[in-house]
């Protein structure tokens, strides 16, 4: 190895060493040359390493500092050493991106504690007594609801098909709500053997802390109507690769129409250019890109969708209720365009808004969910199919005050399994407590 390319990787190792050190956890002069010594070792084992003067690191980090990328502080105790005060991210940006793994149920457990780690070089003092805490959570109360295999790996192959535009496939699996996991992978219709799904990937989306994948499913004859689909990403196997077909462009799918947006000028020359140069990398994306992702999202709630068109409703709904309108549509007031009408129920004024929704599962769901806030005016199909469906939630409630048999709540069962509950609970954080006050005594 030259000695000038063995300099140059000791000033990147150095850079590298002192990025990962913290105001609790400070290198000094020996603890980087240790550091640099070490990664050397690994990458050219079989070659003298000359050890890097402390003269020589003290140099780069002066200039490190005067260059203003780097802010690299001695410790008040400089016999500690240096420490990056120069952070990605700050308390409240880190806490944002904490929350979300924490309550995302794709990620595991392992892999939310492994991402969650790679910020802790990443932000500041402030950040990192906050990691602390969402290490302690994690670990006690996030493996009830989150994934219990790793998925990481199958967003990793479905990202790099998108952007190749290549097909992939996999096997799915229906998922029991009951016991919130997965159960057997689903049949094909024609021999009841384990069905492959082959896809052309389009978006990876997330929807109430889930990620989602939209696709289309690529028939096995050829068909007139092309329609997307959605995967529950938790419920892809494993196994699910890349293939050597090409995808199906997004533009051959009947919602594309709806949901593509004019280019601008300055897009359609970039594009042009990179495809008079022989680039594939814009042009093979551009539908992606023109596609209104955010609308759709709106339009499909809960990432339910089928092959019905969108249509418009209308929506009468108290005055308080227009932000929660806003939030689940994404929509702002010019947008809504809500008009008080002349009805008043209780104190509040009723306001009138027609919204653009596919009528699948998803919308019937949020009607009902909110059926004491909200009211469909028209269509009049839409509000016939929720009242049979309101009618039937109010016909099994009154069949059941009517029944001999009734199952009231068993209060001294009940306190039994609460005592259980808090038992366990205790007994849980009891096993964890030690284990991680034995890592702090070993660190």
């Amino acid at each position: 190895m030259a000695e000038d390319q063995q300099k140059s990787l000791q000033l990147l190792l150095l850079v590298d060493a002192l990025r990962r050190a913290t105001k609790t956890d400070p290198k000094n002069v020996n603890d980087l040359r240790q550091d640099i010594e070490n990664a050397l070792r690994e990458i050219f084992p079989d070659k003298k390493i000359v050890p890097i003067s402390a003269s020589t690191i003290n140099r780069h980090i002066k200039a490190m500092n005067e260059s203003g990328l780097y802010k690299i502080v001695t410790c008040k105790d400089m016999r500690k050493g240096y420490y990056n005060d120069n952070f990605l991210f700050d308390a409240a940006e880190f806490s944002i991106i904490a929350q979300s793994l924490y309550r995302s149920t794709t990620l595991s457990v392992s892999e939310t504690e492994k991402i969650l780690r790679k910020f802790l070089s990443n932000t500041d003092d402030l950040g990192e007594g906050y990691l602390d805490i969402m290490d302690k959570q994690i670990r006690r109360t996030a493996p009830r609801r989150k994934s219990a295999r790793d998925n990481l790996p199958i967003i990793h192959v479905i990202m790099k098909a998108i952007l190749e535009g290549r097909q992939i496939a996999f096997k799915y699996f229906s998922w029991d709500a009951k016991h919130q996991k997965m159960k057997g992978p689903l049949k094909s219709e024609d021999d009841g053997g384990t069905k492959t799904f082959f896809v052309s990937p389009y978006y990876l989306v997330w929807e109430t802390d889930e990620c989602y994948l939209i696709g289309y499913v690529e028939e096995d004859k050829p068909v007139k109507k092309h329609h997307l689909t959605h995967f529950k990403i938790s419920c892809i196997t494993s196994s699910v690769h890349s293939i050597t077909k090409d995808c199906t462009p997004l533009c051959e799918m009947q919602e594309y129409p709806r949901y593509s947006m004019k280019r601008t000028l300055p897009e359609s020359m970039a594009i042009y250019r990179k495809e008079k140069e022989g680039s594939n990398s814009l042009a093979s994306v551009k539908d992606i890109v023109k596609f209104s992702l955010d609308r759709y999202m709106r339009e499909n709630l809960f990432m339910v969708h089928d092959n019905k068109p969108v249509v418009d409703v209308k929506l009468h709904f108290r005055a308080e209720f227009i932000g929660d309108i806003l939030a689940r549509f994404n929509l702002d007031d010019r947008t809504l365009a809500a008009k008080p009408t002349t009805r008043i129920v209780g104190n509040q004024r009723i306001y009138s808004a027609v919204i653009t929704v596919q009528p699948n599962e998803g919308f019937y769901k949020w009607l009902m969910g909110n059926s004491n806030y909200v009211m469909v005016v028209e269509p009049e199909i839409i509000r016939s199919r929720l009242k049979q469906r309101l009618n039937r939630a109010l016909t099994a409630i009154e069949q059941y005050e009517k029944a001999e048999e009734k199952d009231p709540i068993d209060y001294d069962a009940l306190q039994m399994k609460k005592k259980g509950d808090y038992l366990t609970e205790m007994w849980r954080d009891m096993l964890i407590i030690p284990a991680e006050s034995n890592d702090k005594r070993k660190k």
